[in-house]
């Protein structure tokens, strides 16, 4: 038996391809008397690919509101004054601690 899990082994269709892949796999399977119980496990797989899908995507989208919602903080002369100052500042001795 060989076994590879090379670049060429691969699958390159998007998830969406590979989810309706499924559900026509699991309704050609669920045709035939034999293979109904088998197809429960393709539904299933199919589901849970779904949701995940789902997820994935609600999460992207929350990114997304997440950087588009956050003001941009504008500093007042007097803070820039404070960093300034704190830029310049030389570092005390080390031989004081």
């Amino acid at each position: 038996m060989n076994v590879s899990d090379g670049e060429e082994d691969l699958c390159r269709r998007s998830v969406p391809e590979l989810i309706k892949h499924l559900w026509d796999l699991y309704f050609a399977m669920s045709l035939d008397p034999a293979l109904a119980a088998s197809s429960e496990d393709i539904r299933q797989a199919a589901l849970k690919l779904e949701h995940t899908r789902r997820l994935a995507f609600e999460i992207t989208q929350e990114g997304r509101r997440k950087k588009t919602r956050k003001p941009k903080v504008k500093q007042t002369d007097e803070e820039a004054a404070r960093l300034n100052w704190l830029r310049a500042a030389k570092a005390g001795s080390h031989l004081k601690h």
